[in-house]
């Protein structure tokens, strides 16, 4: 379904309709204490940026901590596909390779960044989804008088 604000912004009578809609106050707590270090350092970023966009309420920690975590499963995979190359060799038991496989953390990378793609796409970390979020900005109150002349400060 499409947010309410957003069907407010489109003047669409459906906005007016949906007057009992949750409303959850504005910010992210901190971290959740059962999130491992990397996670959290993840965690304060996201927060961060979703502040900056004034987006992200209590309610989204839980997707957000899963974001975090997936975030740092991908970048230790994709360090390990740095490191060790994309392929791994598979031996006998004498030792001879036999064959070449696709190593397994090409495999957890590319799942991985699926799942972040999908995400990404709901928090609005791409430019191409953030066209697709509407926030209410409030402008500052003009001067009136004559102090509109004189900058404080």
């Amino acid at each position: 379904p499409t947010p309410t604000n957003i069907l407010k912004a489109r003047g669409s009578w459906r906005g007016k309709s949906r007057q009992k809609e949750p409303q959850p106050s504005e910010g992210l707590p901190p971290a959740p204490k059962w999130l491992d270090k990397a996670a959290k350092q993840v965690y304060r970023q996201v927060a961060a940026q979703l502040a900056s966009m004034r987006i992200g309420r209590s309610p989204d920690v839980n997707a957000i901590c899963r974001y975090c975590r997936k975030f740092v499963r991908w970048k230790q995979a994709d360090l390990s596909i740095q490191k060790y190359g994309e392929v791994q060799p598979l031996k006998d038991k004498t030792g001879k390779v036999v064959m070449v496989a696709v190593a397994a953390w090409v495999k957890l990378e590319k799942s991985l960044s699926s799942d972040l793609d999908k995400l990404d796409a709901k928090f609005g970390f791409t430019p191409a989804d953030r066209t697709r979020i509407q926030v209410e900005v409030t402008l500052p109150a003009k001067p009136e008088g004559k102090s509109r002349f004189f900058k404080a400060g």
